[in-house]
């Protein structure tokens, strides 16, 4: 792995480490049921790998990492590393149905879009990653009604 691979993947290991020794906004996940926690720190795993991976595809291959594939495919693989990080932090601070929300369509898009680029376009470099995003797809839309907020106070949480 190259260097600039090495500190990326230590910062979110280190970011992981500091969320779970008690930051501010790591309240939210400390005021929540035991199996509330454990389903939504399964979201931050998953959109990490999702930030890291897409990080060390920009800093292998450069800026256009996915110039192969159709522009909008291009365009929309390429704001994962944004999309994925803004779904942690919406998590993280507490806004849990906008964070909801979100998680539910953008993976939602990335099965669709990378099924269509393993079946369609015959990419097989997905073949590994498609039936993982659809686990975790299945996994997103099968918590939310566990995890939706039943308050009628917090309209964005």
């Amino acid at each position: 792995m190259p260097e600039k691979g090495r500190r990326a993947a230590y910062l979110l290991l280190r970011l992981l480490i500091a969320i779970q020794d008690g930051l501010p906004y790591s309240s939210v996940m400390r005021d929540r049921s035991f199996l509330k926690r454990f389903a939504l720190g399964i979201y931050v795993i998953c959109f990490s790998i999702g930030v890291l991976t897409h990080t060390l595809d920009f800093l292998q291959l450069g800026p256009r990492p996915y110039a192969w594939a159709p522009l909008p495919f291009e365009v929309f693989w390429s704001s994962l590393v944004i999309l994925d990080a803004l779904v942690i932090v919406i998590i993280l601070t507490g806004f849990l149905k906008v964070g909801l929300s979100l998680s539910a369509m953008i993976m939602t898009v990335d099965v669709l879009v990378n099924f269509y680029t393993l079946i369609v376009l015959e990419n097989d470099g997905f073949a590994f990653a498609v039936p993982l995003q659809a686990l975790f797809l299945g996994f997103v839309l099968g918590s939310i009604g566990f995890l939706w907020p039943r308050s009628e106070t917090s309209a964005l949480q």
